[in-house]
């Protein structure tokens, strides 16, 4: 007697911004057997630059007990809707965030010897512990009527040293300490690298106080947002301008030390600060896109964040940088 062999293939139709998803599996048997019950289940799962991971988001049915006769195509339609979800899906620069549809036929213990089981011994993706032979499809939920609202909050910008300046203090502090200590010695290295650090941090430490604190505070404005910008000191950098940065981050921790990808999305419009003394006043609009909306998005290693930068040039003619995280939730 030859054996069963099962041809099978899941299809989501459709998947509404509801998260109401419909679909069909199809499925033709070599040979007459009987199923017992065909179950669903719906993983939700990150897959990129970073291990593949999965969490067990619902299970539902697909079919009762069915008798599959031979050489018949069935096609069994199915449905569900994807409650109490926190994320949609995402298809990011490092990875990408969808839900997999996977359906399981259980075949009826009198009938399990009839299948071909030598192709799927083969493919052990395709048999699960219980003996049951699974198909699966990935799937998306595109995001239609979500839209954006910011922390209302005032935050304290954090001043970042010029990359530049610490070069050229660097290469100053070398040159006089090759000209006063010519020979080489590993320990007036090691103090000269100590001495060069301290140095480097007390310059960040005298030009963050003479400059002073800089705060942000946020408010919605409807479908955009304000920032009020209040200064403690009375400085007017050259050339200042105000944008935000919504910023991808990726966690590969296969290898025995973790690599960490960041990727930008977005960045907004650089707005001019126009003779900002002590407070300013900007306005601005959210990106058209609408699943980019501060959130570590359920899968650990993957996480969505947005950054305010305040940028302006001194009088030395160094570009100076301020900058803090926002948090940005999702309206529905």
């Amino acid at each position: 007697m030859s054996k069963a062999v099962l041809e099978k293939e899941i299809v989501i139709e459709e998947s509404t911004d509801n998260y109401e998803v419909s679909g069909y599996l199809s499925i033709t048997s070599s040979e007459t057997i009987d199923v017992d019950v065909i179950g669903g289940m719906v993983y939700l799962e990150a897959r990129g630059r970073m291990a593949s991971k999965k969490r067990e988001f619902m299970s539902f049915r697909i079919s009762n007990r069915k008798t599959l006769q031979a050489n018949v195509p069935y096609k069994i339609p199915f449905s569900f809707t994807l409650n109490d979800v926190e994320i949609g899906t995402y298809k990011g620069k490092n990875v990408d965030i969808a839900y997999r549809c996977e359906a399981r036929i259980h075949v009826e213990d009198d009938d399990i010897g009839k299948v071909d089981r030598s192709f799927f011994s083969k493919v052990k993706s395709f048999v699960t512990s219980d003996d049951s032979l699974k198909t699966s499809a990935y799937f998306y939920v595109e995001d239609t009527t979500s839209t954006y609202k910011i922390e209302e909050t005032t935050r304290t910008l954090d001043f970042k040293t010029n990359l530049m300046m610490s070069i050229i203090i660097a290469i100053l502090f070398a040159g006089i300490y090759l000209f006063l200590i010519p020979e080489y010695n590993v320990g007036y290295i090691a103090l000269g690298l100590i001495v060069l650090l301290l140095i480097l941090i007390v310059t960040k430490m005298y030009m963050k106080n003479a400059l002073g604190d800089v705060t942000i505070e946020t408010l919605q404005d409807e479908d955009a947002f304000l920032c009020t910008i209040k200064k403690t000191k009375n400085f007017n950098l050259a050339n200042q301008y105000l944008y935000y940065r919504i910023i991808e981050k990726v966690v590969d921790d296969r290898g025995t030390s973790s690599t960490t990808y960041r990727s930008t999305l977005y960045t907004s419009e650089k707005k001019k600060l126009v003779n900002h003394r002590d407070y300013a006043q900007l306005k601005f609009t959210y990106p058209t896109s609408r699943n980019w909306h501060s959130n570590e998005l359920g899968i650990g290693g993957v996480e969505i964040y947005w950054e305010m930068h305040l940028v302006g040039t001194s009088y030395l003619g160094f570009v100076l940088k301020y900058t803090t995280g926002f948090f940005v939730a999702q309206r529905r």
